[in-house]
């Protein structure tokens, strides 16, 4: 995680993190709410051209939007609203590729044959969201992916 170093920067991860909180707590409405505010924040820090460098401007909006694309995954998730929430992993990873050797069943334009690099909890969000939709092939790849990847299970 980079260095923190103003307040504005630190008061956005903190809503991002409220949120999350909100959402393991239960309490939905709270987190969707913390969250909209997080967008609002991270829009005016970006406007604001003394507090980071415009060469980092584009890469603190990416990572701090992942952060809050996550969290609005899982509530689309938990309300049932399985495309959105595909779609909003999907965004998140750029699409994942997954390897050839566990393509069964799978549409050949998530097939890669490159080092797969994305977070790996990325694909195991995936495996959920295509087990709920019944769609069993692709939650078997996805999870075989995560299971040969058990390498880099740190984060």
């Amino acid at each position: 995680m980079p260095e923190i170093k103003n307040t504005k920067e630190l008061e956005l991860l903190c809503k991002i993190y409220k949120s999350r909180l909100a959402f393991l707590s239960g309490n939905m409405e709270l987190a969707r709410t913390t969250l909209k505010g997080s967008q609002k924040l991270l829009k005016s820090a970006l406007a604001d051209p003394g507090l980071f460098p415009p060469s980092m401007a584009k890469t603190i909006q990416s990572q701090y939007l992942a952060l809050i694309r996550s969290v609005k995954a899982e509530l689309a998730l938990a309300a049932n609203q399985l495309t959105r929430a595909i779609a909003l992993t999907m965004k998140n990873t750029e699409a994942l590729p997954i390897h050839p050797s566990q393509a069964k069943g799978v549409p050949k334009e998530l097939v890669s044959s490159t080092t797969l690099t994305h977070p790996i909890h990325q694909y195991n969000n995936l495996g959920v969201i295509h087990l709920r939709m019944k769609k069993y092939s692709l939650a078997l790849a996805y999870f075989q992916t995560v299971s040969s990847r058990t390498d880099i299970m740190t984060m």
